[in-house]
């Protein structure tokens, strides 16, 4: 007799591709980018991007938690990923060496979580 499959063997993060769903954990994905009218996923394998069949604003909603936040009008980074912060310049580095420019308001949201590591 089969068992029915259970939720908690799939990885948390499910991303409907052109070729179906991908699956990842939280720590495998470095950021989502919006390009044009698809969105990006880059990983920590970063053999290429990923194009995925979900907006920004989905991907915001379903996902963005004590990882994921949106750090500009275009991209929501893994905040695990994150190497340093150039306040002057309101530039993220990520572990990857990928440099991203940061809205005002994630630069406090840095700020007040680097308060209360300190």
């Amino acid at each position: 007799m089969l068992e029915e499959s259970s939720d908690k063997f799939l990885k948390p993060i499910a991303l409907k591709t052109a070729l179906g769903f991908h699956y990842f954990d939280y720590d495998e994905i470095i950021l989502f980018k919006a390009d044009g009218h698809n969105v990006e996923c880059i990983t920590v394998k970063g053999d290429s991007a990923i194009k995925v069949y979900h907006s920004l604003t989905y991907l915001e909603k379903k996902y963005c938690n004590k990882f994921f936040f949106r750090c500009n009008k275009s991209t929501i980074v893994n905040l695990t990923h994150i190497n340093y912060l150039e306040t002057k310049t309101r530039k993220i580095v990520l572990k990857n060496n990928f440099e991203l420019k940061v809205s005002e308001s994630f630069l406090k949201y840095l700020r007040d979580i680097s308060k209360d590591n300190i």
